[in-house]
């Protein structure tokens, strides 16, 4: 059959489109599918538009389902609009809890009072009344928490795009958006982005110096460490002298990440200017560096430089082995180790010890349990770990776990430096703060009064974890969204628990590690978290201090 006979035939032709068919699905790399139609992306894009509109966020996250699946660089540029729209719908649930929430904590502290009289009974009708309550305010709640969820789900679409156009626009344009928040969300997703191209590295490298958002900063400098980025060595070095200590911390974070040797100088001539945690965060990227750890001491790390420099720049003096126990020596918690640094126990004025984790934070909240079943008693010497200084007496007054809370309170309090502030929360059903208007400086007369205060501490109610931390990340600035001016002075939580969430807006162990970690995302708080028997929140308390490199013990 001639070639002209062939095109005539039917069936010829059949044949030869389904050669192209197969040949076009075996072009196509697997996982990938052919990009939508301009007909076909039109109807993402007004579906995508008229879910915005709605308050509906069922609809809004199927809809940007279908927008990353187009992974184009239309999609990355839908998806950057919506971040940047207005959410006037969270806006509203957000104020419509906000205004209830006073009403349902009256009521709160109403049946927990009335629960005190009656020994733990209440009468139906008053239970029915509370109950009422709470629904509502748990209704509310879970409408913020999923309108709340599309902007995480915007951030997942984003981070799903492959196209290699769309991953290059993030970086040139994406990360100068008008809107510092969508600047951030796309610095943490470049943080992923498989694409080798020096564009994504490069913009990330220029964000990590973006005067006008130290957010940005922060965000940026993490990307290039998750990147492996070393390039841009020299934008995270310079990142050391950022005049936010948020930065400051990711750089030095960065710095270790990318194992930099060349930073090994520089981090120890900021150390010399640092003070609080930050001692803490330079020695664990020095130890990860070189495998030795001072503790933090300015004065160990200069006479080490000083007799090591020659050899450790000329590439003579390679990493020393690290110790079991000396990543926790390098900052939080543990036994020293590596090269000579200072012994055990805390010294008074330097570092502050709680429940055995260790700190030189200067800038710190305790966030302590006083729910009713700390009013069990326990192993007072399997609890206690601390002796007795600090002015808190011989020891706990009781065999209670409240009486080891109040000892170990009282003596961290009496180990703050006269130049430290500090503050703290309690909570059982509800939430109280000891200094709600302002942080303490902790003169010896307000160290003495929040001993007082924390040595009549008396356990009642359940387990209202979230709200604690809620309260805690309020304190810390901005309420539970990134401070617009990112000045919260606040670097340390210590976040004390012996049980499992029974009250506030979330009982959900995963939900309340998960919106801590959001919330904490650019603003580098360390929470150590302190699990007091075989009741407390594990999964909580263990993601708390993993995710934001503090220390968890259990007691």
């Amino acid at each position: 059959m001639s070639v002209r006979a062939l095109v005539r035939s039917p069936l010829a032709l059949l044949a030869a489109h389904a050669l192209l068919v197969l040949f076009a699905v075996l072009a196509t790399p697997r996982g990938a599918q052919a990009a939508p139609s301009r007909e076909e992306w039109d109807k993402l894009k007004a579906d995508a538009l008229r879910a915005f509109g709605t308050d509906d966020a069922a609809a809004r996250v199927k809809a940007l389902e279908g927008v990353a699946k187009a992974d184009s660089l239309d999609a990355a540029k839908l998806l950057l609009a919506l971040l940047d729209l207005p959410d006037r719908a969270l806006q509203l649930a957000e104020k419509d809890r906000d205004e209830y929430e006073p009403e349902f904590d009256k009521a709160l502290e109403q049946i927990t009072k009335l629960a005190k009289q009656g020994k733990g009974k209440v009468l139906s009708t008053d239970l029915e009344q509370f109950e009422k309550k709470e629904k509502k305010m748990v209704e509310l709640h879970a409408q913020v928490k999923a309108l709340s969820a599309v902007q995480d789900a915007i951030a997942a679409a984003l981070g799903r795009l492959t196209d290699e156009a769309a991953t290059k626009w993030l970086a040139t344009d994406g990360l100068k958006d008008k809107n510092w928040r969508a600047r951030v969300v796309v610095a943490q997703v470049l943080a992923g982005a498989k694409a080798a191209d020096a564009t994504v590295n490069q913009a990330l490298a220029a964000a990590a110096g973006d005067k006008s958002s130290p957010q940005v900063r922060a965000a940026a400098l993490d990307a290039l460490g998750k990147r492996g980025a070393k390039d841009a060595a020299a934008a995270v070095l310079a990142a050391l002298k950022d005049e936010r200590w948020q930065v400051r911390v990711a750089a030095v974070e960065a710095i270790g990440a990318l194992d930099l040797r060349e930073g090994v100088g520089p981090l120890i001539d900021r150390l010399q200017q640092e003070a609080g945690r930050l001692r803490e965060d330079i020695d664990r990227a020095l130890l990860t560096l070189t495998g030795v750890t001072f503790r933090g001491d300015p004065l160990g790390w200069k006479g080490w430089w000083e007799m090591n420099r020659e050899a450790w720049e000329a590439g003579k003096l390679e990493k020393k082995p690290e110790k079991k126990d000396a990543a926790a020596a390098g900052g939080a918690g543990g036994a020293a180790a590596g090269g000579g640094g200072g012994g055990g126990g805390a010294e008074p004025g330097k570092t502050v010890t709680f429940y055995g984790i260790e700190t030189k934070s200067k800038n710190l909240i305790f966030v302590v349990d006083i729910s009713g079943s700390m009013a069990e008693e326990t192993d007072v010497q399997k609890q206690v770990t601390s002796g007795s200084a600090g002015g808190a007496g011989a020891g706990p007054k009781g065999k209670r776990k409240i009486d080891i809370a109040r000892y170990e309170l009282s003596r961290a309090i009496g180990l703050l430096p006269d130049d430290a502030k500090f503050n703290i929360i309690t909570f059982s059903s509800d939430v109280k703060v000891y200094s709600p208007s302002r942080m303490i400086v902790a003169t010896k007369g307000a160290k003495a009064e929040a001993q007082r205060f924390a040595e009549a501490l008396e356990p009642e109610g359940q387990t209202n974890i979230y709200d604690a931390l809620e309260k805690a990340f309020e304190l810390v600035g901005g309420h539970k969204q990134i401070d617009e001016n990112y000045k919260g002075g606040v670097d340390t939580i210590f976040f004390l628990t012996d049980g499992q969430p029974t009250a506030g807006k979330s009982k959900d162990p995963k939900e309340i590690a998960d919106e801590v970690k959001k919330w904490n995302a650019v603003r580098k708080i360390r929470i150590h978290a302190i699990g007091i028997g075989r009741d407390a929140a594990d999964e909580i308390l263990r993601r708390l201090a993993e995710e934001s490199g503090g220390t968890y013990v259990k007691r």
